[in-house]
């Protein structure tokens, strides 16, 4: 009988939105299949996807993001959904993908172009609407044993009661960094070579291609001498972005073209920022690079600072394991901090940054594995908290600022975008009693209670820790 909602998803890249859905779908009644959520509503949770897929699943719900749309686990599931669809023509819409992310429609993987996408990017409760209307008007069958009640029931099981939501407010420190107001210029072209190519090689700043115009932070005495015979620029339009005026900003753009067109610019700029600085950097199966400490790039890896709160606190930036492989020999693993800048619009323009632990056995060339960090990656960071990657986060800012107020990106001659190296502070009406986690997680180590995931690098090594820094 398919009576279940099945949600596939990369792990553990897409986790956060993929729980936040499985127990909304829950609280409205839908049964649920999910690897992170299992057990919910009382159901037997099956181990074998391949079987819930093929036997008891209504609807195959693919969260398709940069991950999900590569990754090897995710679309194995994909490709038994779409040959269970194949082979049974009733089960129309079986397979729906729900877009959360940038990733082009474009890029869609080739099983995925063929069909509609729900659309999460511009807010998770606007795709949540158009989901539940679609599995309402498909027929979808709810059943008793899921709804609120449920849900409360397995939140109760599942997470400690003691974790709870304090009625006090606390200042949040995000990892937003704002940018400051700059001006942005749209080029008009000569009417007659509009159409004629730009050899973006010989452009060195961000420029893009908007209808008739090009548009760059670099005014046109900057872009003029490098676009050869073939391009003329003969006027200029600028406008303010990374401030809450800008009026009249909409004439030019919707804003769908404007955080699109903006994105771009602005991922050239930080990513020639790291070029101009010589800093080493790791790519993502995304794209996306992120710049990483190698050892020596600092002082003895560590970097000073003064916390947004007026303390001084030190943080390493670079450390070690010695490892230990089943057969006694003993090697070094060294764990390297990384921080990407994806940009935003939302709810001021900035960057977010988003930290990340790479892995070397030399202490300066990544390992080329994804599951192989993956696993270091579990292992390297089970005891770190919020304050430690939020540390993290502001020393490798405060690198990049030089210990400035802003970091620079050159984006002209005579022209550079500044992003404040203070994150932006939210103030929270509720804080969470994260002291009392801790506490809770140590207690389970001590009592024996095994929450750590044990795990043998490349299948021949045995995590077992000699001697950290």
């Amino acid at each position: 009988m398919r009576d279940m909602v099945f949600l596939s998803h990369a792990n553990p890249e897409d986790n956060e939105f993929t729980f936040w859905l499985a127990l909304r779908l829950a609280a409205e009644g839908f049964p649920v299949w999910c690897d992170l959520t299992q057990l919910l509503g009382g159901e037997d949770f099956w181990k074998d996807a391949e079987e819930a897929i093929r036997n008891r699943t209504a609807r195959f719900l693919y969260v398709l993001s940069r991950v999900s749309n590569r990754k090897t686990g995710p679309l194995r599931e994909l490709a038994i959904a779409l040959k269970v669809q194949r082979a049974d023509e009733q089960l129309t819409d079986f397979v729906i993908p729900l877009a959360v992310d940038d990733l082009p429609s474009s890029d869609f993987n080739i099983e995925l172009t063929r069909l509609n996408a729900i659309p999460f990017r511009d807010g998770w409760h606007v795709g949540l609407a158009q989901l539940l209307a679609k599995l309402e008007r498909d027929g979808v069958a709810k059943r008793s044993s899921f709804g609120p009640t449920a849900v409360a029931l397995w939140w109760r099981e599942r997470a400690n009661a003691h974790h709870t939501i304090l009625c006090r407010p606390e200042m949040v420190v995000t990892n937003l960094y704002e940018l400051r107001p700059a001006e942005l210029y749209f080029h008009k072209l000569a009417i007659d070579l509009r159409d004629a190519p730009i050899e973006e090689t010989s452009i060195p700043y961000p420029a893009e291609r908007f209808g008739d115009d090009l548009v760059s932070f670099a005014p046109a005495a900057d872009l003029s001498p490098r676009l050869g015979s073939s391009l003329r620029i003969v006027d200029s339009i600028a406008l303010t972005v990374g401030s809450q005026s800008g009026a009249g900003r909409r004439h030019h753009w919707s804003y769908r073209d404007e955080r699109a067109t903006l994105s771009k610019l602005l991922n050239r700029a930080w990513q020639n920022m790291l070029s101009a600085r010589g800093l080493p950097t790791y790519q993502f199966a995304t794209g996306a690079p992120a710049f990483y400490f190698k050892t020596g790039i600092v002082e003895k890896d560590t970097i000073h600072f003064t916390r947004w709160d007026g303390s001084a606190t030190r943080r390493q930036m670079v450390g070690y394991k010695t490892m230990r492989r089943m057969n006694g020999e003993q090697w070094i693993r060294y764990w390297h901090f990384a921080v990407g800048a994806r940009p935003t619009t939302s709810p001021v323009w900035g960057f977010i940054m988003k930290p990340h632990v790479l892995f070397s056995e030399d202490g300066e060339a990544i390992w080329d594995s994804p599951d192989r960090l993956a696993r270091a990656r579990r292992s390297q960071c089970k005891s770190w908290w919020n304050n430690d990657w939020r540390d993290l986060n502001y020393a490798a800012v405060q690198f990049l600022a030089k210990g400035n107020s802003s970091i620079s990106l050159p984006v002209g001659a005579g022209t550079a975008l500044e992003v404040k190296a203070q994150p932006l502070e939210l103030r929270s009406p509720v804080s969470y009693d994260e002291r009392t986690l801790k506490l809770d997680a140590a207690s389970k180590e001590m009592s024996g209670v095994d929450i750590r995931e044990m795990e043998l690098d490349e299948g021949d090594d045995d995590d077992e820790e000699q001697k950290e820094t």
